[in-house]
């Protein structure tokens, strides 16, 4: 005759199996299985226990323990399928393990850390870091085609963790089926080529000249200013123009009006929490930061709706190919919807990449600190600074994006630095679809640059803009942005650290929460006597 222990474990053997082979994303499901399934065992073994409480209650416990146990014991045992990949054993039995690196900001350097004790494994270098039955962390620039490029591999539920139960909308972003995602990105390209590049120029050189004048304003004084704050100000302002219309005036009020700013980084900081453990999704919608989302998408509707009644001005953007203004034969235009999660995902990505410059910035005064975490080219000569400037300066003051795509040194700084510090630090993920065991697998494909001084070429492991059918549409314009900046400033100001500002808080205050960002950098910008 089977006992109370022997019952409630067996229930619990047989959920995890359950767990194990079908990975349910339901929460009737979690909730009939987990909580309903022993309690009603607890009911039913009520004759060996005192009181039905006690019953209940005991049950639960040794299901609960059973459980864990069996997961424990499972994940670090040979049957396990990716047993043979190295990593912390925490990391091996559970996700959870992952939040501590994820709260402390610096995935970037902690995976990167563990990846120099574990790896290299032969044939690749693939690290079991980020825990769970079927979870893979891989730094090999081999690989990259095998996951980026794959019809096999798809987006992980990281990319959705955080999608609202009441909406059918995906944004380009969240979207896994590779056919969908091709139609949808198809809006994205025809806004993001050569042709539409153009025809934001005017838009982009607009935003230059009230950026330079803004930063000859807050610096006449001779004092400091924090030249990361008028960078994320400029980019704000700019992708509002894109997105929405010129809706937003950071550098004319000299703060973020509504918030957007903080707001856009902490919904990206939801997003990488949630994503961490892909089921949370299921109670996403129950937990207070789910406010902010909301919030978010509630700004972005307001903004697209009043966009729509205004229509497109006699400068394009963004928004009229995403609505199909410039296409009258766009067969399925987008829902509402649709159009204000992709109208919000233009504007943070547009506001994450930009303001990258920052480190940029500060890395022009290499020569005078030699700070490998400000600049990445600590490995090259002291004229770092003289020669990209004579680069720049040679152009007459005619800095217009042809012209800057065209000079290789001003290219070569900007890929440096996307190179040893990309925006998305930590990689990407991708589910490998069942194969004859039945069971996925998820892979992030991490690339970062060597911080050594020693020189390694390897173009096939530079991929800032990722790789594949899902890289970042918006590479071009993003590039087209950054050479302005970082072009114009130093054409028009000469720049220095503050006084006592150690410039290695910039290194220390890098976060990574999907998306790398810095803290203040106080510089003091000095009109250059001879500006061309």
């Amino acid at each position: 005759m089977i006992t109370a222990e022997g019952g409630a474990t067996l229930c619990a053997l047989v959920v995890h199996v359950i767990f194990n082979h079908v990975e349910p994303r339901n929460k009737t499901v979690w909730f009939l299985l987990l909580i309903c399934l022993p309690i009603c065992l607890g009911l039913g073994l009520h004759s060996f226990y005192a009181s039905l409480f006690v019953s209940v209650f005991k049950t639960l416990l040794i299901f609960i323990g059973s459980l864990l146990s069996s997961l424990i014991i499972y994940r670090l045992s040979p049957l396990h399928p990716l047993y043979g990949f190295p990593g912390p054993v925490l990391l091996r039995i559970s996700r959870l393990a992952s939040f501590k690196i994820l709260f402390t900001g610096k995935q970037h350097e902690i995976y990167q850390q563990l990846h120099e004790k574990y790896g290299p494994i032969p044939h690749s270098l693939h690290l079991r870091t980020n825990p769970g039955p079927n979870h893979l962390h891989i730094s090999d620039a081999q690989a990259i085609p095998y996951i980026m490029n794959s019809p096999r591999c798809l987006k992980s539920e990281r990319y959705n963790a955080v999608k609202r139960q009441d909406s059918n909308a995906r944004g380009l972003l969240g979207i896994v089926d590779p056919k969908e995602h091709s139609r949808r990105r198809r809006l994205w390209d025809r806004g993001l080529n050569t042709s539409a590049l153009k025809g934001y120029q005017p838009l982009l050189t607009n935003r230059i000249n009230q950026f330079v004048e803004t930063l000859r304003r807050e610096s006449s004084s001779n004092e400091s200013i924090d030249l990361a704050k008028w960078i994320a100000f400029f980019s704000l302002d700019f992708m509002g123009d894109l997105a929405w219309g010129s809706v937003f005036h950071s550098m004319e009020d000299g703060h973020d009006v509504n918030g957007l700013l903080n707001l856009s980084q902490m919904v990206t900081k939801i997003h990488e929490t949630a994503g961490t453990i892909p089921w949370t999704r299921l109670f996403y919608e129950y937990l207070p930061v789910s406010k902010k989302t909301i919030q978010q998408l509630s700004f972005a509707k307001r903004t697209v709706l009043e966009r729509m009644k205004h229509g497109c001005g006699e400068t394009p953007d963004l928004f009229m190919y995403l609505l199909g203004e410039h296409d009258d034969t766009i067969d399925e235009p987008l829902s509402l919807p649709a159009l204000v999660l992709e109208t919000s995902f233009a504007l943070i990505a547009g506001i994450q990449l930009p303001t990258h410059l920052m480190e940029i910035q500060a890395g022009v005064e290499q020569q005078f600190y030699q700070i490998y975490a400000l600049f990445p080219m600590s490995g090259f000569p002291d004229d770092t600074l003289s020669r990209l400037m004579a680069e720049i300066d040679a152009l007459n003051d005619d800095l217009n994006p042809n012209a800057l795509a065209g000079l290789p040194y001003l290219n070569a700084v900007l890929n440096e630095t996307l190179r040893l510090q990309p925006v998305v630090p930590n990689g990407v993920q991708r589910v490998l679809l069942p194969g004859p065991s039945g069971k996925g697998v998820v892979v992030d494909d991490r690339l970062r640059g060597n911080d050594k001084a020693e020189f390694r070429h390897n173009e096939q492991a530079f991929l800032p803009f990722s790789y594949g059918p899902t890289a970042c549409a918006g590479k071009s314009l993003a590039l087209m942005e950054m050479r302005a900046v970082l072009s114009t400033v130093l054409s028009k100001f000469e720049l220095a650290f503050a006084d006592g500002w150690n410039p290695a808080e910039w290194e220390h205050n890098l976060k990574d929460f999907y998306t790398l960002r810095g803290g203040p950098l106080p510089i003091v910008l000095t009109p250059r006597k001879v500006a061309n």
